[in-house]
């Protein structure tokens, strides 16, 4: 089911399966809400062809692929929103497209993560970040994730209050 909800402690989470059921969740659900933190990683493309039924092998096959919508800009160009959180997954330490992507998709502020660090990104239980907003950059030791959701929540408090 597409739109599986569940609610806890002022928190819904809503199950899809592609970019665009996950674009209309967001769309009809964030107005109700004071910060949206667009943590996923979406695909940037999609087929252009859903197929229902097992497409038969053959020798070679050419797949179409389509963009798929850019949840993050789309709500960063919003006139009325709530606060707003992306995440840039980067392979190094230089912060240029992380702040690129933080004026051209209109968010609050990014979240810089260095996934090709052995310490810190996805395969491991810590992160070190760097928090960049439009007037301020803020490295974030190594620590827990746990600890680093701490310090997100923490400074999107400070910021809506």
């Amino acid at each position: 089911n597409e739109m599986n909800k569940a609610s806890s402690n002022n928190v819904r989470f809503i199950k899809t399966e592609t970019a665009s059921g996950m674009r209309e969740a967001v769309l009809s659900n964030c107005m109700d809400c004071d910060a949206v933190i667009m943590a996923a990683a979406v695909a940037d493309f999609a087929p252009a062809e859903m197929s229902s039924s097992k497409v038969e092998k053959s020798e070679a096959m050419v797949l179409n692929l389509v963009k798929t919508p850019d949840i993050l800009a789309e709500m960063g160009a919003l006139k009325k929103r709530p606060f707003l959180v992306g995440f840039a997954a980067e392979t190094g330490q230089d912060t240029s497209r992380a702040r690129r992507k933080l004026i051209e998709k209109g968010a609050d502020f990014i979240v810089f993560n260095n996934v090709a660090s052995e310490i810190s990104g996805f395969d491991v239980d810590t992160n070190e970040i760097t928090i960049i907003e439009r007037d301020k950059i803020t490295p974030v030791p190594l620590m827990t994730k746990d600890a680093v959701a701490d310090v997100i929540l923490g400074r999107i408090t400070e910021l809506i209050t």
